[in-house]
């Protein structure tokens, strides 16, 4: 009954229900890890973090192969910047579940964080086996390229890309801005930064994200000209 409810609530993104169903149900199985996983898995999504890693603990802590509480818990802690940590609870998710490619996309964005550009490209060229359209992984193997040093190979992937990113959500701008940093079109990045910054409301945290990819392509071997340009006018900014 509570798994059907739960289901039914997530598919209309309703956490604030699913948890009060959540509750309920914990009160008749409080050892439940399964349910205090899902309780993670909802704060997550209403950016309630300590309490999200909370529920996702005391999922593991009854449970220590719940892969739904050990993926969320590395999530957070990815992006608070434990990529270590992140990535830990993210290998142990794929060593069981090898075929998440959510998971497997969170893992390779923390090995790009941690230098480890060669286990990022193995995980996304696994994301494309399955499905050769993914536009995220393509993206971030161009990055990966750029950490290893292969700045040719890197563009021709972004030149492909640039006329199939989704510019009516505020991820696809953000992705197309670091496309535009790849192919060393700093004035296009900035154009559509600020073109983003006037139609979107929820900017902010997406560009954290999007900043991440940014400083890849900034600490590269070889950064893409311009870039300081970029990041000096990323100052002024804010």
């Amino acid at each position: 009954y509570y798994i059907e409810l739960f289901r039914a609530y997530d598919a209309l993104q309703q956490p604030l229900q699913v948890i009060e169903t959540l509750e309920t149900a914990l009160t008749f199985a409080p050892e439940n890890s399964q349910l205090h996983g899902w309780m993670g898995y909802c704060y997550i999504q209403l950016n309630k973090i300590e309490l999200a890693k909370k529920s996702c603990q005391t999922a593991i802590n009854h449970d220590p192969d719940n892969l739904f509480a050990l993926s969320s818990l590395g999530y957070i802690l990815g992006e608070e910047g434990q990529y270590l940590k992140a990535i830990d609870l993210l290998e142990k998710v794929i060593d069981k579940d090898p075929g998440d490619n959510l998971v497997l996309y969170n893992l390779g964005c923390y090995y790009l964080q941690e230098n480890r550009g060669h286990n990022a490209m193995s995980v996304f060229e696994q994301i494309l086996i399955k499905d050769p359209d993914d536009s995220g992984a393509r993206l971030n193997i161009a990055l990966t390229y750029y950490q290893l040093d292969q700045a040719t190979r890197a563009k021709s992937i972004l030149c492909d890309l640039l006329d199939s990113i989704d510019t009516e959500s505020v991820q696809g701008v953000m992705d197309l801005v670091t496309i535009h940093l790849g192919l060393e079109q700093h004035d296009h990045a900035i154009s559509t930064l600020c073109k983003a910054y006037e139609t979107f409301d929820d900017i902010i945290t997406v560009r954290e994200s999007a900043a991440r990819d940014w400083q890849i392509l900034q600490n590269a071997p070889h950064p893409p000209k311009g870039i300081d340009l970029f990041f000096n006018y990323l100052k002024d900014m804010d």
